[in-house]
């Protein structure tokens, strides 16, 4: 990783960076939606787990195609070049379609129930609506930075064999390797 940040250039770092914590930021909300639909540390609801990452999936779409085709055009002061109409109502499709995907998990599927312990539900106002709305934020985000950069990105993230931590292998661990085994002694 090292080898490839010194040849890259630091503003294209940093704009990586950025990427690579709004890509952070939607895999945390897409968490949040799986976790309030019983798919906490195993897959129990396959069809919320479909959903969600379609919701993802479309949202960034529409918020690139929104972004990149229309919005970037419109704002820009330097720019003769309008944006393209059809972008406009094609992210805005891809968005609408998302939202409806997130509905469709919001009134069909079962969430965890209310009334259970505190202690073993993590509470997140909202969900699913404020998640799916930070994939479109985040996705309007992830579309001002340039085509460049996102090569740069893959190339990097590809270079780590997909993932893995800080540390060095960038393996996958399975959930029970890295679960806790300590219990908890009253005193």
């Amino acid at each position: 990783m090292v080898v490839i940040a010194v040849g890259v250039p630091f503003g294209v770092l940093w704009e990586v960076i950025s990427l690579g914590v709004l890509v952070g930021f939607n895999f945390a909300n897409a968490s949040l939606i799986q976790l309030r639909y019983q798919n906490g540390g195993r897959l129990l609801n396959k069809r919320a787990s479909m959903l969600t990452w379609g919701a993802m999936a479309l949202s960034t779409i529409g918020s690139y195609v929104l972004w990149k085709g229309y919005l970037s055009k419109e704002m820009s002061s330097s720019q003769e070049e309008r944006g393209n109409e059809v972008n406009l109502f094609l992210g805005l499709g891809f968005i609408v379609a998302s939202m409806c995907v997130v509905a469709t998990l919001a009134f069909t599927a079962e969430q965890i129930a209310e009334h259970q312990d505190a202690a073993d539900v993590f509470r997140v106002p909202f969900v699913p609506w404020l998640p799916a709305f930070g994939f479109i934020v985040n996705g309007l985000m992830m579309a001002t930075v340039g085509w460049s950069t996102h090569l740069v990105f893959c190339g990097m993230v590809g270079s780590r064999g997909g993932g893995g931590g800080g540390g060095g292998g960038g393996g996958r661990r399975s959930l029970s390797s890295s679960r806790c085994t300590c219990s908890r002694r009253s005193t």
